[in-house]
């Protein structure tokens, strides 16, 4: 795979992480991987990249590497917005542990209150586990993006699913209204 970006490159850290980042944002999980590792042989202390190897980890569904990489990365940074992502991410999918996620979530949602993807996934953990964090609901969490955001189609589908829960059909119906008239 180094072949691809030639000889001459393949200990260019630089362009590793560039070619680490864009075969990622390509779906190109594999490639991605591979460019990281790279990156991490030539300087195994870069904790961004051990934060990114976790996340391709995680998005492989390899958690058990995932949660060491993110043992290792938390020991020097505890409150990264991305680390504590991808801990509750980790803690809800694979170790099926909706009280440490939630908790995660909770420290995250207090260092940063209105960032989207934190609130989206709150959102999920309240919708999914039909329980309150910090005291608020999916409907909460979904209003404060849709607030900012109103053409957040994640944000209105939870709130769809926030009012369903509570059994509030027309003002469900009204929601879903307008997610489908987003969706082509």
């Amino acid at each position: 795979v180094l072949k691809i970006i030639g000889v001459e490159f393949q200990n260019n850290v630089e362009v590793l992480k560039e070619n680490a980042y864009l075969s990622f944002q390509q779906n190109k999980i594999d490639l991605a991987e591979t460019y990281v590792a790279r990156v991490l042989q030539i300087n195994p202390s870069d904790l961004d990249f051990v934060l990114f190897r976790a996340k391709i980890l995680i998005e492989k569904k390899d958690y058990i590497h995932a949660a060491a990489l993110l043992d290792v990365y938390g020991r020097q940074d505890s409150n990264s917005k991305e680390y504590l992502l991808l801990r509750a991410k980790v803690q809800y999918d694979w170790s099926k542990n909706l009280s440490a996620a939630i908790s995660t979530i909770e420290q995250a949602l207090n260092l940063y209150p209105i960032d989207e993807d934190i609130l989206l996934f709150a959102a999920k953990l309240c919708s999914e586990g039909n329980v309150l964090i910090n005291n608020k609901s999916v409907e909460y969490f979904a209003n404060t993006i849709l607030n900012n955001n109103p053409k957040n189609e994640k944000a209105l589908q939870s709130a769809v699913e926030g009012v369903i829960q509570k059994k509030q059909w027309q003002k469900a119906y009204e929601l879903s209204s307008q997610l489908v008239s987003k969706k082509n």
